[in-house]
């Protein structure tokens, strides 16, 4: 019977019992059984095993102690994939907060939350694993209920499944031996762990396993992490001193392990940029070392260095063995940040002045009249006298991932945006013909804009917002919503919305007019939900009582209604006559502040000037005795006391 079973292991590859088909499989669940199954199995006619639990075709004859060390052997150094078995989750579209904020809202609702390897993908899905069933369940159940950002319907999208860790599994001796170490480095005292050039402890040395048990190995540095978490995540103070470390990826885990660190020592690392500290920024650490990693070396002089440093670290105070000083607007973001609150609250906009306010708001109402006429190429020809001689006009259309599939509307009016899109995204398609997507002088812009798609924009979707202002030029946006092409006649129901973001850069001519010397109009289809969510920040925005101005009460800002003078290098200088009937008294009170009518001019004035309404104006200069001036350095000192109400029209 042996010799017809000889035969037949002669003649091919020879079945396998129960055993031997299940032993790696049980093998991969628990590592410790790893071992006895290989002594077990130390036969004349042993059949290695490979990463898939098949057998190899080639048969080994003999070999039994140095084939198990091999294995062994191969093993511990991740040769063989032998994994555990843990659960990625992923998060799906929440890369634009950033791998922080994700972080950070689901350590605030999951308890002995512990996840390791963050990553962004180029969908911007966040992904991330963790080690047990009860964790993901803990998280998946958050899906659809947390929101980015906080308040709108933006919804996390949780998904979770079984995996094979990236890292391989550590043979029980080894973490018996990481765990001894981990303990002896532990300093009660001083509340700390000094894990620094870990793997020449003397206990790795005396066991021959120093090359196994570098912290740059996922591996060993995971079960680190999960030694810390359960018995030292109360500590203060951490060294990962002279490890070698170059990505900290593996590592940001700490921070979810000890989250009370605030000294901290990265010395004498492979760290190659700065910006790998952003994965630890979640410590508010204030003593740190770096020192003798490559990324220093970048920085002329301690002020840069610091400054770099307090963009992830603004606590520190102590950096490598110098005290420096913190920050505080620096803090005061991380504050902010901590807090959960990514972005300050939706304003109406931003406008230094109502005078100011009310001209461009005059000069847009009546570009857009014409600009949304049904006969665009007849209508819009009369923009030329909207735009100086030397003007400059680019537009560009940007199709923005969503959530869900976004229509591009009206398919001839995309492709007349496609055509002279001046879009950097896409500059190989007109970077040989470019002066053919860029329009100077203001017939030349006027004829473009004729050449353009129908339009009818929403009024009510515009927010207007001042971004630059001098006596020479002034810039501003306006952004909202429109519909082009065949849109314009559809029915409410039917219609493809495109928001649009125009930068317009005027300079001021005689008469009360001014004139545009640059427009920048960028174009991008949305979906009806981008759409109703953007008329709920307007309408939040709007409901808002207007912050009172940063700048102090000056009525010399740019006036529209400017005089132009030709200056003698050909270039023209812009100076400016305010004009005294939009002026408020001058800062001396020399004038009869009980004459009526005057202190009817200072309410109006004082209105426009401050955002309040008619009744707290009044109130602020009785209190001041009518002195406009002292009524207005009232007003600047104590703004941040105003109650909202002031500012209700």
């Amino acid at each position: 019977m042996a010799y017809i079973q000889r035969r037949k292991n002669e003649n091919g590859p020879r079945r396998r019992d129960v055993k031997e088909r299940t032993m790696n499989r049980f093998a991969a669940l628990d590592a410790d059984i790893a071992s006895r199954y290989d002594f077990e199995d130390e036969d004349e006619r042993s059949l290695p095993i490979n990463v898939n639990n098949r057998a190899a075709v080639r048969l080994v004859r003999g070999g039994g102690a140095a084939l198990v060390r091999n294995r062994q052997l191969a093993r511990q150094s991740g040769g063989t994939g032998r994994r555990d078995t843990i659960f990625q989750i992923t998060v799906r579209n929440q890369g634009r907060g950033g791998i922080q904020f994700v972080a950070q809202a689901l350590s605030e609702h999951v308890s002995g939350f512990l996840p390791f390897m963050f990553d962004l993908d180029s969908c911007k899905n966040v992904t991330f694993f963790v080690l047990t069933e009860e964790e993901s369940d803990n998280i998946k159940v958050l899906s659809r209920r947390l929101t980015y950002p906080p308040g709108s319907n933006q919804k996390f999208l949780i998904y979770s499944k079984q995996c094979n860790a990236p890292w391989e599994s550590l043979p029980a001796n080894l973490r018996q031996h990481i765990k001894r170490v981990v303990d002896s480095r532990f300093n009660k005292a001083a509340n700390s762990i000094d894990l620094s050039e870990f793997q020449h402890d003397k206990v790795f040395i005396q066991n021959d396993v120093g090359n196994l048990v570098s912290l740059t190995r996922n591996a060993v540095m995971v079960e680190v992490i999960k030694i810390i978490n359960e018995h030292y995540n109360g500590i203060s103070g951490l060294s990962l001193k002279g490890n070698r470390l170059s990505m900290l990826d593996t590592a940001m885990s700490l921070t979810f392990a000890a989250p009370g660190i605030v000294e901290l020592d990265l010395s004498n690392n492979q760290i190659k940029a700065v910006e790998q500290l952003d994965k630890l920024r979640k410590w508010g650490v204030e003593r740190l070392h770096l020192e003798n990693n490559p990324f220093t070396s970048e920085y002329a002089d301690g002020s840069s260095y610091t400054s770099a440093i307090h963009d992830y670290f603004p606590r520190v105070s102590y950096l490598d063995g110098t005290v420096v000083h913190c920050n505080p607007y620096k803090i005061n973001a991380d504050l902010q940040r901590r807090a959960g609150v990514p972005y300050p609250p939706v304003q109406p906009g931003f406008a230094p002045d109502q005078a100011l306010k009310q001209a461009v708001e005059q000069f847009l109402a009546q570009f857009f009249e014409l600009y949304d006429d049904p006969q665009p190429s007849r209508s819009r020809q009369n923009l030329i006298h909207a735009y100086d001689d030397n003007a400059v006009f680019t537009h560009c259309i940007q199709m923005i991932p969503d959530n869900r599939p976004v229509p591009k509307g009206d398919e001839e009016a995309f492709r007349q945006y496609i055509r002279s899109s001046h879009n950097i995204v896409h500059e190989a398609k007109w970077e040989k013909y470019r002066e053919k997507v860029i329009y100077c002088g203001s017939m030349e812009i006027a004829v473009a804009l004729s050449r353009l798609p129908v339009t009818q924009h929403l009024k009510d979707s515009f927010m207007l917002d001042f971004v630059f202002i001098s006596n020479a030029l002034m810039v501003f946006t306006i952004r909202g919503i429109f519909v082009d092409g065949e849109d314009v006649t559809k029915p409410a129901s039917e219609k493809d919305f495109k928001f649009f973001n125009r930068t317009m850069a005027v300079v001021p001519k005689g008469e009360g007019k001014m004139a545009v010397v640059n427009d920048q109009l960028s174009i991008s289809p949305v979906t009806t939900d981008r759409v109703e969510r953007y008329n709920r920040l307007i309408k939040k925005a709007m409901e808002a009582p207007s912050d009172p101005q940063p700048n102090s009460l000056d009525l010399n800002q740019l006036n529209v209604n400017s005089v132009q003078q030709p200056g003698p290098s050909g270039l023209q200088n812009l100076k400016v006559e305010p004009q005294p009937a939009q002026q408020a008294p001058p800062p001396t009170p020399d004038y009869d502040v009980n004459d009526p009518n005057i202190r009817e001019q200072m309410i109006v004035a004082f209105c426009q000037q401050s955002g309040m309404n008619r009744e707290w104006s009044q109130k602020c200069l009785e209190e001041l005795a009518w002195n406009f001036e002292a009524a207005g350095n009232a007003f600047n000192q104590s703004r941040a006391q105003i109650p909202p109400e002031a500012f209700q029209q």
